[in-house]
């Protein structure tokens, strides 16, 4: 975490970069805590806190949007809508706690998820790196909601939006977060007791295991639309 990573055997750290993890929780999993779960999860949690018995949609099933949907289940909300082009993403989705999804290759995703929560979401998050996502995210809303900017648009792009039909009228606020905004020291042990209680699943996050002479092969396989985290064990 904190620019630090690297695919070596050792590396070495200033105190501040480490923090120790329950021995009981596998390392495959306790590895998953820095950046990309926490981002989605702490989204959820410390971003823009979902109140318990709230809705909630997620654009993006990956490794983070995924965590999102998590952070949102552990939240309390009532219905967590889980919105992707690919099925396999939304399967894995609605296994890891969303209670909808919806097929974002339609185009019409707004109007789905707007008429399966009766005028729209409490919260809506865009898990991805394209800045439609989060044009989709506030017209997702209903009155007073929170489009959270999760996803990392490259530089360059502006946001299309009609300020008083999809803001002003609606009173949608937007929201950014920085990797979940965690306070790692806190919030790191915090994520792994409730993996070790049940509450969150990071098993299902691994897709699979391998060496560390695997890695440029599992380099490669990124943008396969399938798995969502391959760990590299030693």
């Amino acid at each position: 975490m904190l620019r630090s990573g690297a695919f070596a055997d050792r590396v070495i750290v200033h105190e501040a970069q480490a923090v120790k993890m329950p021995d009981e929780l596998p390392a495959e999993q306790a590895c998953l805590l820095a950046c990309g779960f926490s981002t989605g999860a702490g989204a959820a949690l410390w971003t823009t806190p979902v109140q318990e018995g709230s809705s909630v949609a997620v654009i993006g099933c990956g490794g983070v949007g995924l965590a999102t949907v998590q952070g949102a289940r552990l939240a309390g909300a009532a219905r967590i809508v889980a919105v992707d082009v690919v099925p396999e993403k939304l399967e894995l989705a609605r296994a890891l706690g969303a209670t909808d999804a919806v097929d974002g290759s339609t185009g019409e995703s707004v109007a789905q998820v707007k008429e399966l929560t009766d005028g729209g979401v409490d919260y809506a998050f865009s898990a991805i790196t394209a800045v439609g996502g989060l044009v989709d995210a506030i017209r997702m809303c209903a009155y007073a909601g929170i489009a959270t900017l999760v996803g990392v648009p490259p530089g360059g792009k502006t946001l299309d939006v009609d300020v008083e039909r999809d803001l002003f009228g609606p009173k949608v606020s937007i929201a950014v977060t920085h990797g979940g905004d965690t306070i790692p020291q806190e919030d790191f042990p915090f994520l792994a007791q409730a993996a070790l209680e049940g509450r969150l699943d990071l098993q299902r996050f691994v897709t699979s295991t391998i060496a560390l002479e695997d890695v440029p092969t599992a380099l490669e396989a990124l943008h396969r639309p399938t798995g969502v985290r391959t760990v590299a064990l030693l």
